[in-house]
């Protein structure tokens, strides 16, 4: 269930401990692939680890996508949770970077190492080669009954934006970008390769992944689908 209100959060786990990342503790983290595609969707998976003996059934947390430099933020409607656990309260507190998740009276009590589901967003359209992302935990809370269990929060994540080219966001342009961006173009995944800037995801931007394929560069400004030879 996903909600649009930025207030339940301190409300229903008041006094919680929110904690600084301690060795050894129980914890919770965020693991995000290190390059995505600008305007492509990327997700983070997160995960709950606790120590021998120790459940909880109440837990809350949030998480912000901020940019690194003159990266271009965020616009609404780009941040989403999965959640993998059932009955979680998702909001996003009316802002366009950030979202917060909440379960109370967890049955059976969550215990060990858990995933608590999967962050997705996409990278503005807009943001340049190389321009980075830090998302962070920005808050955790736990607790098993009235006892507020401590959570020790992971090191922020980083997301870069790979080459226009490299579809898949692997780190390298091969057969298998060709592959994804035809896909794009027969409508069977998200058309968000639009490499030439003319509002659709077309053979053109096709021919320019498969130019970078063969080490012929991967223009952004549209390309000639059939080479000229000199003087013609």
């Amino acid at each position: 269930m996903t909600l649009n209100r930025s207030s339940w959060v301190p409300c229903m786990l008041a006094g919680l401990s929110l904690v600084l990342p301690l060795r050894g503790q129980n914890s919770i983290g965020i693991t995000c692939p290190s390059l995505a595609s600008a305007g492509g969707p990327t997700a983070c998976s997160m995960v709950l680890s606790l120590s021998p003996g120790v459940s909880v059934d109440s837990l809350t947390f949030g998480v912000a996508v901020k940019p690194i430099g003159a990266a271009p933020a965020l616009t609404a409607g780009q941040l989403t949770f999965a959640e993998a656990i059932s009955g979680g309260l998702i909001s996003t507190g009316e802002t366009n970077n950030s979202i917060s998740a909440l379960w109370v009276s967890l049955s059976p009590a969550l215990s060990g190492t858990v995933p608590l589901g999967s962050l997705g967003f996409s990278l503005p359209a807009a943001a340049a080669l190389a321009q980075s992302y830090a998302i962070t935990i920005a808050g955790a809370g736990a607790a098993l009954g009235n006892t507020s269990v401590s959570l020790s929060i992971g090191p922020a994540a980083t997301a870069s934006v790979a080459s226009p080219c490299d579809v898949n966001a692997e780190g390298n342009t091969n057969v298998s970008d060709v592959q994804q961006i035809i896909n794009q173009v027969l409508g069977l995944t998200v058309p968000f390769s639009d490499l030439d800037h003319d509002g659709v995801v077309t053979v053109a931007d096709v021919q320019s992944v498969i130019n970078a394929v063969l080490g012929l560069g991967c223009s952004t400004t549209g390309v000639n689908l059939v080479p000229r030879l000199p003087g013609g």
